[in-house]
């Protein structure tokens, strides 16, 4: 698959993985054991991409009265806007990605970039999130594979945040 084989799909969360640059240790299930997410590319040059954590709420936010712009809401993020890409590797590290319990070392097709106009989280309204993409076939199955190009910095490690995408099926 190339970058441009991205327009027009949407991807299901498969697996989010938090590894460490330095020693490669890695924590699976981040989002929880029943996380879920689904990012969509569309054919016009937008994308939308949202993660939820995988546990119930207490009670249906609206029926029981609560402010519904409070904490409670499952989403860690939700956002949009175009979205463009580069080919090409420019010699970046493979993606390592976890499924299933089997680990694969994803080459780097290139780069994708969010230029993000809404967000939940209104700091990144107005930037650019920069992720490479590889693609692989698991049992049959296309999947894509996106990580910020540079390792976070959280404490003293430096970790690489992977996301692991499923095709999702179509929609008939």
């Amino acid at each position: 698959m190339s970058l441009s084989s991205l327009a027009g799909t949407t991807w299901q969360l498969a697996a989010f993985s938090v590894i460490n640059r330095a020693s490669g240790e890695a924590q699976h299930d981040v989002l929880g054991p029943h996380g879920h997410g689904q990012i969509l590319y569309s054919a016009d040059g937008y994308m939308s991409a949202q993660l939820l954590e995988g546990h119930p709420l207490s009670a249906h936010v609206l029926a029981d009265g609560t402010d519904p712009t409070r904490p409670g809401l499952r989403a860690i993020t939700s956002y949009a806007g175009p979205y463009s890409y580069e080919d090409g590797a420019g010699g970046a590290e493979p993606i390592t990605v976890y499924y299933r319990g089997e680990k694969h070392a994803v080459d780097v097709a290139g780069t994708v970039h969010h230029d993000v106009r809404v967000c939940i989280d209104a700091n990144w309204e107005g930037t650019r999130q920069t992720r490479n993409v590889g693609f692989l076939t698991i049992d049959g199955e296309p999947f894509v594979a996106l990580r910020p190009p540079e390792p976070w910095k959280v404490g003293n490690d430096e970790v690489y945040l992977t996301l692991l995408w499923k095709r999702a099926p179509k929609n008939a």
